[in-house]
């Protein structure tokens, strides 16, 4: 992991998850980053290939999609979600695109429906994804990028950008 000294939370954090992309299992580790540098009330956008979709080995992942901890933990208590992987990821994904701020998702191998299922707003190009955001957060918007999303702790040592 790599410290990512930032100034200030941002209401726009761009976040990519090189070098875990090859679905979004792995991708989703950005959103624990991008938590830690996002406002609340903002936008995270992720920004991520994943050739093999959302995930073969958790299949649970896109039944659910990510929700409210209350919610996970309720799941689990009735039996719903037995894989309880799965259940942390979907947590702490809702903790941040649902709970913190709104996510928006670019991934050329994940379809829309999919994207929406997992509790993203589907962008099909970065450019589109960063003006959906700032429509919601406003033009005057502090915007963050931050590269290698599951590797990196951002910190922020300001309070300005």
């Amino acid at each position: 992991m790599f410290r990512g000294a930032v100034p200030a939370l941002a209401d726009v954090v761009i976040i990519e998850s090189f070098p875990g992309d090859l679905d979004m299992w792995q991708a989703s580790k950005a959103l624990a980053a991008a938590e830690l540098a996002v406002n609340p009330g903002g936008v995270v956008v992720l920004v991520t290939p994943c050739p093999e979709g959302v995930s073969s080995s958790h299949p649970a992942m896109l039944d659910f999609g990510c929700q409210s901890v209350d919610l996970v933990s309720e799941w689990v208590q009735h039996g719903e979600i037995t894989d309880l992987m799965v259940a942390a990821e979907l947590a702490i994904g809702g903790r941040v695109i649902r709970d913190r701020a709104r996510g928006i998702l670019v991934s050329p191998g994940i379809p829309p429906e999919a994207i929406r299922q997992l509790g993203f707003e589907p962008a099909a190009a970065p450019q589109e994804a960063l003006e959906k955001a700032l429509h919601r957060a406003g033009t005057e918007a502090r915007v963050l990028v931050l590269h290698h999303g599951g590797e990196i702790l951002p910190i922020v040592v300001g309070d300005g950008l």
